[in-house]
């Protein structure tokens, strides 16, 4: 069989696996009165005419996604991350036609991002990325009896770590040059909450994923993070007060990095939100809270890039 024809079959597999593909729904074993459905995941990298590389694209609303590699061995650690966006719907249970109250609405805390090849396989580090967990901080509301269900966005979310892509199978993809230039993958998404009667929450959805190797000329220089600033507000508590932390990313330059993934860990609290974007001055916050009643709170935060900072909080008792 010639290699066009092959193409072809390989096409049109593609293809017909995006139509079967898609959103999907909350496990039946949920035991909330709504089910949860994931109604978009779009977003992804973009490449515009003058080769200035973006990501969390607004010209992807919900088709194929595309995460670039840059496929050069000589530029380990200069991959940056590639982010998009989940959108989700809440709707009531058939047995939940009467419910009211707010004992419906949702908060979804964590996700797992994992890959598979179109033709099944789906080794981590083999055939594809390594599968990762992140946090987040999702209130879905509950829907009202025979209202329309309304959209809910979750922005910025990782969809391909940075590392992954100097990591194999990534790694391997060379523009052009020899070898597999690009594959296609599903990514899997599968999100974790509770409503707020304590019934565990599960949706998962799932979407086509490009992996697209492009050569270093093909990427516009842009700002890589150096450094990361910490500071604490205030930076001494009472095991009822919280302090807001505060992060500036920097370039080699010392000027402000902007849209730049910022995760935080913190040891004796806990936190508002566990990732951020900088702004344009290169900067984000969270919210710190106790979970002791005295001694410090250990705010840590990771820029990428090898680029990591942390801070603490002394706590005295109320």
């Amino acid at each position: 069989m010639s290699k066009k024809v092959n193409i072809l079959f390989a096409i049109i597999a593609a293809v017909c696996l995006f139509l079967a593909i898609g959103c999907g729904e909350a496990e039946d074993e949920n035991q909330a009165p709504v089910t949860l459905r994931i109604s978009n995941i779009a977003g992804g990298d973009y490449l515009d005419e003058s080769g200035k590389l973006t990501t969390n694209c607004t010209e992807n609303t919900g088709g194929l996604l595309t995460a670039y590699v840059i496929g050069d061995q000589t530029t380990v650690g200069i991959n940056y991350d590639t982010l998009g966006r989940v959108s989700f719907l809440s709707m009531l249970n058939a047995n939940s036609s009467n419910f009211e109250g707010d004992w419906g609405s949702v908060i979804l805390n964590r996700y797992r991002v994992s890959y598979r090849r179109t033709d099944g396989r789906a080794t981590p580090g083999v055939d594809v990325p390594y599968p990762f967990d992140g946090a987040c901080n999702v209130y879905i509301p509950a829907p009202e009896a025979g209202a329309e269900p309304e959209e809910v966005l979750l922005n910025w979310v990782l969809f391909v770590r940075g590392s992954a892509k100097d990591e194999p199978p990534l790694s391997f993809l060379h523009p052009q040059e020899f070898g597999e230039d690009s594959f296609l993958s599903e990514i899997i998404l599968d999100f974790w909450g509770t409503d707020f009667m304590g019934n565990a929450v599960h949706v998962n959805g799932k979407n086509l994923l490009k992996f697209q190797a492009i050569g270093e000329a093909d990427i516009e220089p842009s700002q890589t993070p150096a450094r990361i600033l910490l500071s604490a507000n205030p930076s001494v508590v009472t095991s009822s007060q919280t302090s807001t932390i505060t992060g500036t990313v920097l370039d080699i330059d010392n000027l402000p990095v902007e849209n730049i993934l910022v995760s935080f860990t913190i040891t004796g609290g806990s936190l508002s939100s566990g990732t951020e974007i900088t702004d344009s001055s290169g900067k984000v916050s969270v919210v710190a809270t106790p979970t002791i009643t005295e001694g410090l709170m250990t705010i840590s935060a990771d820029a990428g890039f090898g680029v990591t900072s942390s801070i603490t909080v002394a706590v005295n008792p109320s």
